[in-house]
């Protein structure tokens, strides 16, 4: 028996019904004080590849697929 990769599986199953681009429209009311995310995508080892994080004073975007941080 094969034993198939969960990336690939993912993939297969998933590309079907999602484009190559995806848009989010959020609507935000944020009283809190502290650092808190509010969208993180995870690789399949857990590893964090693309994070929306919010404070009082920004919004903040990570992707670390390159390990660029912005």
């Amino acid at each position: 028996m094969q034993r198939l990769d969960a990336s690939q599986v993912t993939a297969d199953a998933l590309c079907r019904w999602f484009a190559d681009e995806l848009s989010v429209l959020m609507k935000l009311r944020y009283s809190l004080k502290e650092d808190t995310s509010l969208v993180t995508i995870l690789s399949h080892r857990s590893h964090v590849l693309f994070q929306i994080r919010i404070n009082p004073y920004a919004l903040v975007f990570v992707t670390t697929r390159r390990r660029h941080y912005e």
